[in-house]
């Protein structure tokens, strides 16, 4: 049986995968990265059409629905894609539990989008944005939020 635990720090246009053991205390070792380059772009880009004269007549302005909606929908596709990911890494018994952190919205897409036998597995879930920090930085960081939490 595979002992590895899989953290995962994720936004709406990025995933970094890490693998260490169980009790958080070696590594982490990068084992992947997934990007959504959809997510990144501005409201405008992600749109094909213009809203129509009669909806910029009404006072609306396009960016009050089409930029969050089209984000919104762009960040919903990526937590898709990464449960897919991660689904498919259970199913090959590449880990035995997940540590997931993430901004709150977008920590709840990705749980939405997750099987209920991988999600069961999820040891750990923090609604913080963490893609940032370094490799080295990681298991500390991770720690101190458990352990506050506890």
């Amino acid at each position: 049986m595979n002992h590895a635990t899989w953290i995962v720090l994720a936004d709406s246009s990025r995933a970094r995968i890490f693998r260490t053991d169980a009790a958080l205390t070696e590594g982490p070792v990068v084992i992947d990265e997934l990007v959504h380059p959809a997510s990144r772009l501005r409201g405008r880009e992600l749109e094909s059409d213009r809203p129509s004269r009669s909806f910029a007549e009404r006072g609306a302005h396009p960016s009050d629905l089409g930029e969050s909606g089209a984000h919104a929908h762009q960040s919903e596709l990526f937590a898709m894609e990464l449960a897919d990911h991660l689904d498919a890494a259970r199913k090959d018994g590449r880990y035995e539990g997940i540590v997931l952190a993430a901004p709150p919205r977008f920590l709840g897409a990705l749980r939405k989008a997750m099987s209920p036998a991988t999600l069961d597995l999820v040891h750990q879930a923090i609604d913080k944005e963490l893609t940032q920090l370094p490799e080295h930085a990681v298991l500390a960081a991770l720690r101190q939020r458990i352990d506050g939490a506890a």
